[in-house]
């Protein structure tokens, strides 16, 4: 499972494809997982990298509260 550490907290991506690169981005409160059918059509043509924002999926539930 591929982390990365961003201020001491892991986030959970995937790569796939090929090509100019792709982030895909969810909304509040959902994981990755809600990508799953366009990834794997968007990675014919791109390189596709999708993430679990902070706290949701399979990244890290920080201990601080959220803010915006």
């Amino acid at each position: 499972m591929p982390h990365s550490t961003v201020n001491g907290i892991k986030i959970y991506y995937e790569e796939q494809g090929k090509g100019e690169p792709l982030i895909l981005i969810n909304g509040l409160a959902f994981s990755m997982d809600l990508w799953f059918a366009q990834i794997r059509e968007l990675s014919k043509d791109f390189r596709v990298i999708a993430l679990d924002n902070r706290g949701i999926g399979r990244s890290d539930q920080p201990d601080e509260e959220y803010s915006i």
